[in-house]
């Protein structure tokens, strides 16, 4: 069924709309593997970072909230990613 026949028009803004459509949908799928991506390196500098904090006798404070805390963000990040590019419908050619 085309623009014409949905009752919204035949004119090039109609199309314009329609691509842009299309556009979106590229863009939050390259938005969900660019923050996959980030989680997963993000949650792995995390872990680096946790592990350097505790490897001190004396536990570094600052290296182990930040190591927890890159770790959870990462993770969070990556969850979301991974449920972003799952809502996103496949193209089928």
């Amino acid at each position: 069924m085309g623009p014409v026949a949905c009752g919204i028009g035949s004119g090039p803004e109609t199309w314009n709309v329609l691509r842009l459509g299309a556009r979106l949908g590229e863009h939050m799928a390259e938005a969900s593997r660019i923050l996959t991506a980030l989680g997963l390196v993000a949650a792995s500098l995390g872990l680096t970072i946790y592990g350097i904090g505790i490897a001190f006798v004396e536990p570094g404070g600052y290296q182990v909230t930040t190591g927890l805390a890159m770790m959870i963000g990462g993770v969070i990040a990556t969850v979301i990613g991974i449920v972003i590019s799952k809502q996103i419908p496949e193209e089928e050619e």
